[in-house]
C-alpha cells in the first residue's frame, strides 16, 4: 500500500518542477520584452487596449462585464510589471510614454 503514495509524491514533485520551469520561462520572457523598446511599446498598447486604468461601467451590463474581463487581464499584467523585479523597466515604460504624448 505504500507504493501509490510514492508515485503521488513523484507526481507532485514533477508537477512542481514543471510549474517552476513555466514561471522561470515567463519571467525571462517578460524581462526580455521589457528590455526592448518595441516590447515596451507593445506592453503599453496591451495596457491601453485592456482598459486597465479606465472605468468599465456601461449601461448595458453585458458590456460592463466584457470590459471588466478585459480590465482584469490588464491588471494582471500591471501587477506583474510593478513587481520589484520589473519595476525599473516599468518606470522606463512610463517615461517613454510621457515622451511620446
Amino acid at each position: 500500500m505504500g507504493y501509490p503514495m510514492l508515485f503521488d509524491e513523484d507526481r507532485e514533485q514533477a508537477r512542481k518542477a514543471k510549474h517552476e520551469r513555466r514561471v522561470t520561462r515567463h519571467e525571462e520572457s517578460l524581462t526580455w520584452v521589457m528590455g526592448q523598446p518595441q516590447g515596451r511599446v507593445f506592453v503599453r498598447w496591451l495596457l491601453e487596449a485592456s482598459g486597465a486604468m479606465g472605468q468599465t461601467f456601461d449601461r448595458d451590463t453585458q458590456v460592463s462585464a466584457f470590459n471588466e474581463g478585459k480590465r482584469a487581464v490588464g491588471l494582471a499584467i500591471l501587477e506583474r510589471l510593478t513587481h520589484p523585479k520589473y519595476f525599473e523597466q516599468y518606470v522606463t515604460l512610463l517615461k517613454e510614454q510621457q515622451n511620446h504624448e
